[in-house]
């Protein structure tokens, strides 16, 4: 009998980086995760000058939708 390999899921990371040109603006995010037909909003998010958002998901057919 053959054995089946197992795979390890590497988690992915998405980071949205706030690097306008105006000192003063705030990045809005806000993304929606669909992973097997099943759709997760994940919220709007104010993201201030010089940082970011981030998030992480540990499977290859999850996609997310910013804007």
């Amino acid at each position: 009998m053959g054995s089946l390999l197992k795979h390890p899921i590497v988690p992915m990371v998405v980071a949205l980086s706030n690097a306008l040109a105006d000192n003063l603006a705030t990045l809005g995010v806000h993304c929606r995760r669909v992973d097997n037909g099943h759709e997760e909003d994940l919220r709007p998010h104010d993201v201030a000058l010089d940082s970011h958002y981030e998030f992480r998901f540990g499977t290859m057919t999850t996609a997310y939708n910013c804007s």
